[in-house]
Order: structure tokens, then sequence, then C-alpha cells
């Protein structure tokens, strides 16, 4: 195993330490923790998506007039304009030059939590950017030109349910009766020290661990363990972002074969594994 891929274990620890001492360094008050937790996650992230990428946090606006709700992480591509104010602050954020939006809800066993991040998400989903990030000579579907249209999309937790079928249930459970659609719907639920649940919406995305004969779209759960972190990031260089890529990333090269422990795939009647 790689020396990168040691350092991500013990950064996974480290991100779930720090979360936790949040709440004593806050005082009690939810939104200092909140704060510090965003504060320390914002630098993490930073560290594997250095300078010119920039780490922000607020709604972000596309270019029909919408814009989503406040966003606690949204990684920028170095194209997009450098709107700060005086304290460093983005004053204005822009779907085309976003590359990732990501929602911090520490423990999503409590389903008001999970909910709220999901929401959150719906107002991401629905914004677009102008043009799609896949190079026009690519081979790539209609259905995959759409999907690059949106903005990648993460919640990342500590916890969840200790039945993973239990979270996922709820997910798809709150579409349904919110009858959101799937486009609107979330990517991808980190849970740090444990695995990712991950809506593939078209088959082109996953490209990995698969069956033969199984669906390749839908609701998966991937167990990662100590490698989550690491998935994670792994996940974001695979996502579309906001700039065509003439090459893969640095990290995807290290990142790509790490294995995880075992996936399922859930079906809205139940789930195969």
């Amino acid at each position: 195993m790689s020396d990168l891929i040691e350092l991500l274990r013990i950064e996974g620890v480290d991100l779930s330490n720090e979360f936790k001492k949040a709440s004593i360094k806050g005082r009690g008050t939810p939104q200092e923790i909140a704060d510090f937790r965003e504060l320390y996650f914002h630098s993490f992230l930073s560290k594997y998506f250095p300078f010119p990428y920039r780490i922000a946090k607020g709604g972000i606006l596309d270019t029909y007039g919408n814009k989503s709700a406040s966003i606690d992480c949204i990684l920028c591509n170095p194209a997009h304009p450098y709107t700060v104010d005086n304290s460093g602050k983005f004053t204005v954020l822009l779907a085309d030059g976003v590359d990732c939006a990501i929602e911090i809800k520490p423990d999503i066993s409590n389903k008001e939590e999970l909910i709220r991040g999901l929401k959150q998400i719906i107002s991401l989903k629905r914004l677009l950017r102008s043009k799609s990030s896949i190079v026009v000579t690519s081979k790539a579907t209609q259905d995959e030109i759409e999907y690059s249209k949106r903005i990648p999309s993460f919640i990342f937790s500590l916890k969840a349910k200790a039945n993973i079928d239990d979270t996922v249930s709820e997910i798809i459970d709150y579409y349904r009766a919110e009858k959101v659609p799937l486009e609107e719907q979330i990517d991808y639920v980190v849970i740090n020290g444990s695995g990712i649940i991950i809506n593939h919406k078209i088959s082109q995305t996953n490209m990995r661990y698969v069956p033969d004969g199984v669906k390749k779209y839908g609701y998966f759960y991937e167990q990662w363990d100590d490698l989550t972190l690491a998935a994670f990031l792994l996940y974001i260089n695979l996502s579309y972002g906001a700039i065509p890529m003439i090459t893969d990333s640095i990290l995807e090269r290290y990142l790509y074969n790490i294995p995880r422990v075992k996936a399922s795939r859930y079906d809205f009647e139940g789930f195969w594994e």
C-alpha cells in the first residue's frame, strides 16, 4: 500500500477526531461547532486541491438566474473568477466554475439531519452549467452530456444508521414521498470510516465493481472502511468538473485501484448484494 493511502488512513481518523473536538471548542453552540468543523474540512480539502483551486461556502448562481441554498463546502475550479471581498470570502459563486459541492452533516443516523442535507442538495442540483465539461470530440452520449451539466454533489458524514440499508431506505423514501426527479437527487453520501452510498444516474459513470448482467445504474453502497476518505477524493476526481480535463488527475492515478471491501446494489423494491 502506498504512502499516500497510509496518509489518508490517518487523515480519516484525524478528521473524525477534529469533528468531535469541535463540540468542545464550540462550547455547545451549534453554529460555533459547525464553523469549527467546516474550517477543518476546508483545510483538509485544500491540501488535496491546492491553489489555484479555492474552497468556498455559500449559494451558487447559474446563468439561468437560479440560486442554490448555502452549501458548506464548494470546490471552485481554477478558472472560477476571483470574486472575493477584503476578508477573502467569495461574494459570488458561479455554477460554471464549481467542480463539486459538499454538504457537511456529521450524523445522518438522525433522519432530520439527513433530510436537511438532501434538501440543500436539491437546490444545488436544480442549477445548470451553461455548457458540458465533456470534450466535444469524445463519444459521450446525450445522457452523459446532460448529466455533466449538473454540479456533482456530496453529503459528508461521520455516522449513519447501524444498518446502512436503513439509511438508504430513508433516502429513497424521502425522494419517493416528495417526488424528487432523478436529476435533483444526491450523487454521493460519504460516511467516513465506513463507506459511500452512490447514486449512479447513468450507467456510464459506473465502470467498476459491477458483475456482468447487473444494472450499472441505481443506488449502490461501497464499503471502504478506513479507506473511505481516499475513495471520497477519488470520486471527486472522477466526477465531471467545471472545465474539460486534458488528462486524468494525479490523485486519480494513485487512488483508482484502491480495494473496497464490498459493494451492494439497491433497488426501490429492495437491494441486491
